[in-house]
């Protein structure tokens, strides 16, 4: 038995460690190694040749390990000891100096790992045959950085050398050569030739499984990049088996902050990304980050991969400030690790390119293409399809700048090198073709788009393969939406019909893309304002989607929803909950209480309770769809605008402005920080908050938030757009208030001129314009001009309406309102009629905007002469208010009023008393004892008590009035005349005539100054006071 520090002993270590790292079993081969040092260096001077190699033993188990700094350490030392011993040509020198390149290579310092790579492949080729097995090793590293450096071609052939020499060195199952494999199936993945790939990925597998443990780090490696190449293949689950296998290894032998760990996290993360899964991808990448920002430097180019990644997934959530951030972080590595004609760099430069672009920023995005082109303009040649994609997204900013003549320079360029392509790119070239085709369109050029779009049918045709009629169908579509453009409903039409057509002859069985033809046409319908004829073709779309799916299935919830809104928009307001109550039944039992789908369907609900006036209950729901968006969604999400939008619009409604106001400027900051300046949904906002000063008379101010909306509607959208009539039409509501009478008509007849451009001669829309016309010469007190624009109004909403939409309702309370300014009560009591009919059916029973039509008709019977009916419908309206109002609200004390002065027109004074004193009673808590409108009541039902014989009640009411105007009015006033005559008139009753003739007197002298010695109202108290003087000289 030898002593425990003899030398063969260590030799003994040493060559038991090599086993056990040679299995993937690091821990035990540290131990022996260890031991195998400590023996030598109490046995061996410090630069003995067997020190070193301990010392490099050790640094192989860190470096694997991936513990760095640990492993240069003991390379390092290895290395004094050899350069002592051994002349520099010495192979052992190559064997460090390739390790030492290995960890130099994995801590991102690309040109110190080239370096070292370069001194051991000058020592081997002076030293070793060509097919020497220690060349492959190194063959193997500059393989590994060339493709780091996004040299592919280079990283190729030097793996295959590499193999070459393994194959002729090695036994056939030899763990190098399965490294080789897994090697080169890598390159062949990242260029995209998956089935070479995955036959290398094979080949290592089957030699791995044989000769390394279960838990070798190489099987892991392995293990990683299938899960990449099934990612890449879209083949989403098989791919995340493999990380899933891959994981569970290391969780069981590494450390919690090993950097594999970190690759392992980043290719699950980015498969759940591809799975649309956002949340669970950005959980993996953080635990990766977590790892790299530890064990990395903070140049690392490892990090730059792992940040572009968080960003990729951030810009997926349209969360475009942070994805920015985390490629800006990506950059600040790339620029200064790698070279400036880098593909990954490129890579970053036009995924920044492209947030910008959905940001609509497209200057900067611009600059950053510039970028990625200028390098693939270094490295790549003329023809490469690398540039064809470059020039199209540099086209495609243009075309969104509406620079079209240098965007069709860059589309030409792109499309020219796809065309030439060898063998041709159909994809890129269907892309190309699809975006010029777009540019064409949006340029009015539509049969020049429409051309384009037939090159794809034609190219699709060449193709001729199984999807053919589905892609057909596509293009169809494209066709159909030029179509639309050119305002040709007749052939969009007929091309969406085609599309159905194909797809019952051609895939009777694919109901997913019949049911999407029919949406698209109820779709078409929908927009002519056609509700009716596209509910019905969305309903041939829930049956045809129940044909393939179960009743409760995810994708039957778009449906509902989108009769939900046809319903909504026919005034069908049970219907719409129906359908927006089954979308939430389907989204509760299918997706996650806080999923953002389940806030849209809340808003949805809230929007019909809005539209009948149940404000409360809509109100609720908004606040269920705020309580999901504020828990799941960025502070700036555009969702969550929407919904505060909706909770803004519901509190005009409710009369709460100020809070409606709150609501908007959260909406208008989310937008101001996610949106451009001149983004179309900025005019929205402004629009909305120019009505909010509308409705609380701040005219001035509705007016310049107005005048924001349509400035940006005016570069935004074509002339004759829709949403600029909608605008114009708010315009004009402005000068119509302020009576500005010309320029509220010149206003409405711009939004008419657009609309009769662009919309079917019976769109609701219209019907809303000629109904401010009609309104805006009413207010000018031309009803036969108004009634004529109310009933072109009337006669569209007659052919597109059900009977009892709630539209019909302002339309004919319009009409009614005209017929009462000229007199024609009947037909007034006609239409108010209508009116109510509609209102009772839409709104819920008592709503206090009945109350308004109770009223007119009221009104319009006391105009009649029939004041018991105006009775009955002043008591209506009430009823209602009673319920629905503060016992202080003056709506209430002029309701109080107008019934009082009816019984009076009635001689029912008792009755007219009880309504007087009401309203007095609200007067009194709400006004100053002081206030002329008390004086005005206390006269009132004085004159009611005299006339019902209680003079001396009745006096004291008229001194109080009395007294209230002397305190507030001048000495002269006529309403202190009129005072003191109803004081005269109840003293002379109770015979007090001295008080009497004394009051009559101030009357007649009051009279006389404000209105002259002549006017009728003196005569007649002259009159009386004659009356009262002889009855006391009688």
């Amino acid at each position: 038995m030898l002593p425990s520090n003899h030398l063969d002993l260590a030799t003994t270590y040493i060559n038991i460690g090599s086993i056990h790292y040679t299995l993937g079993y690091f821990t035990k081969a540290f131990s022996y190694y260890k031991q195998a040092l400590n023996i030598r260096q109490n046995m061996l001077p410090s630069i003995h040749s067997d020190q070193a190699t301990a010392f490099k033993c050790i640094g192989d188990v860190y470096e694997i390990m991936r513990e760095h700094s640990d492993a240069l350490l003991y390379y390092q030392k290895s290395l004094d000891i050899i350069k002592k011993n051994l002349p520099s040509s010495h192979p052992t020198f190559a064997t460090i100096c390739n390790h030492m390149a290995i960890v130099y290579q994995s801590i991102g310092e690309y040109s110190t790992a080239l370096s070292y790579c370069s001194k051991a492949l000058e020592i081997q080729e002076k030293t070793f045959s060509s097919f020497h097995f220690e060349l492959a090793t190194t063959y193997n590293n500059f393989g590994a950085l060339q493709q780091l450096l996004g040299n592919y071609s280079n990283a190729l052939t030097y793996h295959e050398k590499a193999l070459e020499i393994q194959k002729k060195s090695y036994l056939p199952h030899h763990s190098d050569i399965a490294t080789s494999y897994n090697n080169i199936g890598y390159i062949h993945c990242v260029l995209g030739d998956h089935a070479l790939a995955l036959s290398y990925f094979n080949k290592a597998t089957k030699i791995q499984a044989e000769v390394l443990c279960s838990t070798h780090p190489n099987i892991v490696r392995t293990l990683n990049n299938l899960g990449m190449l099934y990612e890449s293949m879209e083949n989403y689950s098989t791919s995340l088996s493999f990380y899933e296998k891959a994981l569970e290894i290391q969780l069981k032998n590494y450390s919690p902050i090993h950097l594999d760990l970190a690759v392992t996290y980043t290719g699950i993360g980015s498969v759940h990304n591809s799975m649309k899964n956002p949340s669970d991808a950005l959980s993996f990448y953080r635990k990766a980050l977590e790892i790299q920002e530890r064990r990395c430097s903070l140049t690392h180019p490892d990090l730059a991969t792992t940040y572009n990644y968080i960003g990729d997934t951030h810009r997926s959530l349209q969360e475009y400030v942070t994805a920015l951030s985390y490629y800006q972080k990506s950059l600040y590595i790339l620029e200064k690790s790698l070279p400036s004609t880098h593909p990954d760099l490129i890579e970053t430069y036009n995924k920044a390119g492209s947030v910008y672009n959905s940001m609509e920023e497209y200057s900067i995005s611009l600059t950053y293409y510039e970028k990625a082109l200028e390098r693939q303009e270094k490295i790549l040649p003329a023809n490469h399809l690398d540039l064809s994609k470059t020039y199209n997204n540099i086209a495609s900013i243009y075309h969104s700048m509406k620079e079209n003549r240098i965007a069709q320079s860059y589309y030409e360029k792109a499309v020219t090198i796809a065309e030439n392509a060898v063998p041709p790119n159909y994809s890129l070239l269907v892309t190309i073709y699809s975006n010029i085709g777009e540019l064409q369109r949006t340029d009015g050029n539509y049969f020049a788009a429409i051309s384009f779009f037939q090159k794809i049918y034609a190219i699709l045709q060449h193709e001729n393969d199984s999807t053919f009629h589905i892609q057909k169908v596509q293009i169809f579509h494209s066709i159909a939406s030029v179509y639309e453009c050119m305002g040709d409903d007749y052939n969009a039409l007929s091309y969406h019909e085609e599309i159905v057509k194909i797809l019952e002859r051609k895939c009777p069985t694919n109901y997913s893309e019949l049911a999407t033809s029919f949406n698209n046409i109820a779709r078409l319908h929908q927009s002519k304002g056609d509700h009716s004829t596209a509910l019905k073709y969305y309903q041939n779309s829930l049956e045809t989607q129940e044909k393939f799916v179960s009743s409760g299935d995810f994708s039957l919830a778009t449906v509902y929803n989108n009769i939900g809104s046809m319903h909504h928009s026919l005034g069908n307001y049970s219907s719409a909950l129906s359908n927006y109550e089954k979308v939430l039944e389907i989204e509760s039992n299918t997706i996650s209480s806080t999923n953002p789908e389940i806030a849209t369907t809340y808003n949805n609900i809230g929007s019909v309770y809005d539209s009948i006036g149940d404000y409360s209950t809509s109100l609720s729901y908004y606040q269920k769809a705020l309580e999901i968006e504020e828990k799941v969604l960025s502070p700036t999400d555009l969702n969550l605008a929407i919904t505060y939008n909706n909770i803004g619009s519901v509190n005009i409604s409710m009369g709460d402005y100020m809070t409606a106001m709150a609501y908007f400027k959260k909406t208008l900051k989310i937008r101001q920080e996610s949106l451009s300046p001149t983004h179309i949904d900025m005019a929205g906002i402004f629009n909305n908050m120019g009505s909010v000063h509308r409705v609380m008379e701040d005219y001035m101010i509705a007016l310049s938030y107005y005048e924001k909306a349509i400035g940006i509607q005016q570069k935004a959208l074509p002339l004759n757009h829709p949403d600029l009539a909608t605008t114009f039409n708010n315009i004009g509501a402005v000068y119509n208030a302020i009576e500005n009478y010309p320029s509220a008509l010149s206003n409405f007849e711009r939004a008419l001129e657009i609309e009769l451009k662009t919309l079917p001669v019976m769109h609701p829309d219209l019907a809303t314009t000629y109904n401010n016309i009609g309104a805006v010469y009413d207010a000018m007190e031309d009803q036969h001009r108004a009634l004529l624009y109310y009933k072109k109004a009337l006669a569209i909403q007659e052919q597109i309406l059900p009977s009892d939409h709630p539209d019909f309702s302002a339309t004919y309370n319009n009409i009614a309102i005209a017929y009462d300014s000229l007199g024609e009560y009947p037909n007034a009591l006609s239409y108010y009629r209508k009116t109510l009919r509609i209102a009772e059916k839409a709104l819920f029973p008592g709503h206090v905007s009945l109350t308004v039509t109770y009223n007119n008709i009221g009104l319009v019977h006391h105009k009649m002469g029939d004041n018991m009916s105006a009775l009955s419908y002043y008591k209506k309206t009430l009823e209602v208010e009673e319920r629905t109002l503060s016992s202080i609200d003056p709506d209430l004390m002029a309701t109080y009023d107008i019934i009082a002065n009816i019984y009076i027109f009635m001689g029912e004074y008792f009755s007219a008393l009880h309504y007087y004193e009401k309203k007095l009673e609200i007067q009194e808590k709400i006004l100053s004892t002081a206030d002329v409108q008390l004086a005005m009541s206390f006269n009132m039902i004085g004159l009611l008590h005299q006339w019902l014989g209680d003079h001396r009640r009745a006096l004291s009411f008229f001194e109080r009035a009395l007294g209230i105007q002397e305190k507030t009015l001048s000495g002269s006033h006529t309403s202190q005349a009129v005072s003191h005559f109803n004081i005269a008139s109840a003293l002379e009753n109770v015979l007090q005539l001295s008080e009497s003739v004394e009051h009559t007197i101030r009357a007649i002298n009051i009279l006389r100054y404000c209105l002259g010695s002549d006017h009728p109202h003196v005569k007649l108290c002259e009159k009386y006071l004659n009356h009262r003087n002889k009855k006391i000289q009688c």
